[in-house]
């Protein structure tokens, strides 16, 4: 066992088809634990696939704020990916799994982990977080933490 976050890859058509969970119930318990989720989908048949949007109706759960509402548009993978400080990747045509795998191990390997120790804020609840840099690069980061 290492010390650090877990990686989930969640390789999908965008066709839901199984689930007992609703979107908001997934994006609660990817906000409570320390996964990083990546998404890699395939494009399916458009015909049949009317798009899984995150399910806005099961309301909401105390403690844990909503959604953004720019999550709102977004396909659920790609917004789960980006609330848990993961990212989306369409993959185009199945050949190019092998090469998305390898690029999303390549890169949570590769990543900087940072720390800090917060004051000032309650003990228990949801806390949002904005982490930017003044120079040249790009932050993926989570959207907040729950303590």
């Amino acid at each position: 066992p290492q010390g650090g976050r877990s990686l989930v890859i969640v390789f999908s058509d965008g066709d839901d088809t199984a689930s007992w969970l609703s979107g908001r119930q997934v994006m609660d318990v990817a906000r409570q634990s320390d996964a990083v989720v990546y998404g890699v989908g395939l494009p399916g048949d458009p015909a049949e696939t009317s798009g899984y949007l995150i399910d806005v109706r099961s309301g909401l759960q105390q403690g844990i704020p909503p959604v953004l509402p720019s999550a709102l548009t977004k396909p659920f993978l790609a917004a789960l990916a980006e609330e848990s400080g993961g990212r989306y990747i369409d993959a185009e045509r199945s050949e190019g799994l092998s090469d998305a795998f390898t690029g999303i191990v390549n890169e949570f390997r590769s990543r900087y982990l940072l720390t800090y120790t917060p004051t000032g804020v309650d003990a228990a609840g949801w806390h949002p977080i904005d982490v930017r840099v003044h120079a040249k690069g790009k932050v993926t980061a989570r959207r907040g933490y729950l303590r």
